[in-house]
């Protein structure tokens, strides 16, 4: 009885030796892919930039107007100066992946470009919502919608539409809705599709 208790120890030892062996061995291998990946990305000279991913805001069909309202008519401003600049999205991509994709000599000029994106994003989302809660529903929806096909993840962006959606009885796009943000990178995930998923019928 001792003896076998003995060998099961020794075994049980060995096995749990083994697999913190190989797990070593596997964060070794991950580790030195990554630095040899960022060697190279760090002496990779400047490729083309990506002018055709360009993000073009179709000003033409965005809801501009003359408005009176100080806030509104700030993020109309902001929008359209933001127009002009170069708008990238690569919120994919790692450091070390712009780095080997557009060279090192460009990483500061393409990361401009995703802040960008982001500051887009932002407008978008205080516009939209802003439009809503002054009773332009028809506006705010325009706003919004384009908002999620650049890809925001910006939570009060899907709740405000799909309340939008919820009050034209327009369920089919709350579950289209839903879709979209199934594919969202972002850790309110999870938070955005329950709410989303509050606003059909039960």
């Amino acid at each position: 009885m001792v003896l076998r208790t003995v060998l099961f120890v020794l075994i049980w030892v060995g096995v749990l030796q083994y697999k913190l062996m190989k797990s070593r061995s596997k964060e070794a291998e991950t580790s030195a892919s990554f630095w040899e990946r960022e060697r190279r990305a760090n002496f990779t000279r400047k490729q083309p930039l990506p002018v055709d991913d360009y993000i073009k805001v179709p000003l033409e069909k965005l809801p501009f107007s003359e408005t009176d309202d100080p806030e509104e008519k700030e993020i109309e401003e902001r929008i359209l100066a933001l127009s002009k600049e170069n708008i990238l999205n690569v919120s994919d991509m790692t450091n070390t992946d712009i780095k080997l994709t557009y060279g090192t000599g460009n990483f500061q000029l393409i990361s401009q470009y995703d802040q960008n994106f982001l500051l887009l994003q932002r407008l978008l989302c205080q516009w939209g919502c802003l439009l809503y809660e002054h009773g332009k529903k028809t506006a705010s929806k325009t706003v919004l919608e384009y908002s999620v096909s650049l890809g925001c993840d910006i939570s009060k962006c899907y709740t405000t539409l799909a309340a939008i959606y919820q009050e034209e009885m327009d369920y089919i796009s709350i579950q289209d809705l839903m879709e979209t943000a199934q594919n969202l990178n972002t850790l309110m995930k999870d938070s955005i599709l329950r709410q989303l998923r509050e606003k059909l019928p039960t």
